[in-house]
């Protein structure tokens, strides 16, 4: 089953990696571009070979919604790896996935997404990605682990909004919640963002609605609101 969220200029697509678990004979009427063929198959783990084809359906079915012809399709590499379309530079795109889901976003301005599941956290981590303010929000939630993965969702799609990645250290990115008092807010409301200490011009989309799970999509879009869920009949694998 695949789900789509229109977000102003934004087009969001997902799936649920159990339904080719479910479904082997679906794999035979998948059209992937080469290249992201060359990538799955070079995974060994079943699991994470199954996330990287549910990205490459999501990538092509986006591509072709946008009026791209796989046929002729060419992607190329930025400078940190960010894919895009070769000659298309109005239109960008963003892969994500973890656990038995995969999500996409594509729109005509760079954007980033990120999902991730709930885990159980390490002080390690929290030293490695989280500011001081925010490990101290943190331990003041209910439920610290989703906590944690609110933050890392709106970073994580920051960096690769900004096509950084992994490369950009986490801990030097604070995010502000309206709702976390970590510092004044400038915003209206939704989240703020600081790449050390200066606030960064984009503005973020959440989505919680999958239990244990929590998408977020950074973009330059003035708009900040999550969309209605619709999903996407089974006929778009091929």
């Amino acid at each position: 089953m695949y789900l789509c969220y229109d977000v102003n200029m934004w087009s969001i697509y997902g799936i649920d990696i159990r339904l080719l678990k479910e479904h082997p004979e679906y794999k035979e009427q998948i059209k992937l571009l080469p290249t992201r063929w060359e990538k799955v198959n070079k995974i060994k783990k079943e699991e994470d070979r199954l996330r990287s084809l549910a990205a490459g359906i999501l990538l092509s079915y986006g591509l072709r919604e946008n009026g791209i012809d796989l046929d002729a399709c060419q992607l190329i590499m930025g400078t940190h790896g960010k894919p895009q379309v070769a000659g298309c530079e109005g239109l960008h795109f963003n892969l994500s996935h973890t656990g038995n889901y995969a999500v996409a976003v594509f729109s005509d301005a760079p954007v980033g997404i990120d999902i991730e599941h709930r885990r159980a956290l390490k002080q390690t981590l929290l030293d490695k990605c989280c500011t001081k303010d925010e490990q101290a929000w943190i331990q003041s939630q209910p439920d610290k682990e989703m906590a944690f993965v609110r933050l890392w969702t709106a970073k994580e799609s920051y960096v690769k909004w900004s096509g950084e990645g992994i490369t950009f250290p986490l801990k030097n990115i604070a995010v502000h919640r309206r709702e976390n008092g970590i510092a004044s807010y400038p915003k209206k409301d939704g989240i703020a963002l600081y790449r050390e200490g200066i606030l960064q011009p984009v503005n973020f989309a959440e989505h919680d609605e999958i239990p244990d799970y929590h998408i977020c999509v950074c973009t330059e879009s003035e708009k900040e609101n999550a969309a209605e869920i619709i999903w996407l009949q089974e006929d778009s694998f091929s």
